[in-house]
């Protein structure tokens, strides 16, 4: 969910446990959403990162994220970091805070139940958007400003916005307990308000990363750097909780951006995507659409 944050095209590398014959253990990496999945099992990954206390909103890595000791081979016009992902992991973020946004007003005193589900959907999709931004800060923009010193104005700007995108999830934070604690039309509008103001705060941002910052780290990082970024992004996500990232992640595209995604994927995943994936996807989306 990762269903979850920079990201990479998709690929897949196959590791077999030869003690168990049968899982098999797979790396799919789809740039900022790397999974490893139990074939048969829950989709589970390989955590780099510790999320915080259960219900304490904004979640940060137990410990500093660490760069990966990478040999970075030089750029050139024929070895350029395949960078396409990125655009596609944000039409996730895109639609997702808007779409909360709609469902809260709907209904701003539902059920108890109701009121947990989306209480509960509209952290996880802040949390996701946190760590995104949070292995971008820690693996990618210090990368950039180092081997592009005539871009570093335009690399400290972007990567300052996204001080102003988090001080807007702080307010989505605020606004989602306080409506979890006391459901009501006031704290409804309050939370879906703060929703749109994230929206707003983000959605330029997005457009600058894909403009400026995606061109340059194309030429300034190596794919194995640019893939760490991604790993460390889906690492923060519980267990559970990646079918819901990579159906967000999946569900918008078009068939050529979904067929990018899944082309790399081994071949046991794709056996069993409508078990791993698309079968929970689906029963969550109903839930988050109409409803108990």
């Amino acid at each position: 969910y990762s269903a979850t944050t920079g990201c990479s095209p998709p690929y897949a590398r196959p590791a077999a446990d030869a003690g168990s014959r049968n899982a098999a253990r797979i790396r799919v990496r789809t740039g900022s959403r790397a999974t490893t999945a139990e074939a048969g099992s829950a989709v589970t990954c390989r955590r780099t990162a510790r999320a915080g206390p259960a219900g304490s909103g904004r979640m940060r890595p137990a410990g500093s994220v660490r760069t990966p000791s990478i040999e970075v081979p030089p750029m050139t016009a024929q070895h350029r970091t395949d960078v396409r992902a990125m655009a596609i992991v944000h039409q996730a973020f895109r639609r997702a805070f808007s779409e909360s946004a709609q469902l809260v007003r709907a209904t701003p005193t539902p059920s108890p139940a109701r009121v947990t589900f989306l209480a509960d959907h509209v952290d996880f999709i802040v949390f996701v958007l946190h760590h995104h931004h949070e292995s971008e800060d820690a693996l990618l923009y210090p990368l950039l400003a180092e081997r592009a010193p005539d871009q570093l104005a335009m690399v400290q700007r972007i990567e300052a916005q996204h001080a102003e995108v988090h001080g807007t999830i702080d307010a989505v934070t605020a606004a989602c307990a306080a409506w979890r604690r006391s459901p009501s039309v006031a704290t409804a509008e309050t939370l879906a308000a703060a929703l749109d103001a994230l929206n707003e705060t983000l959605q330029p941002h997005l457009d600058d990363e894909e403009q400026q910052i995606v061109p340059l780290a194309a030429t300034t990082v190596s794919q194995q750097e640019w893939d760490a970024v991604g790993d460390t992004s889906v690492a923060a996500i519980p267990r559970k909780k990646l079918p819901i990232a990579f159906g967000l992640l999946d569900e918008p595209l078009n068939e050529s951006d979904s067929a990018l995604m899944k082309e790399h994927l081994p071949a046991p995943v794709r056996l069993l995507y409508p078990v791993l994936i698309a079968r929970p996807w689906r029963k969550y989306a109903n839930t988050l659409r109409h409803g108990e």
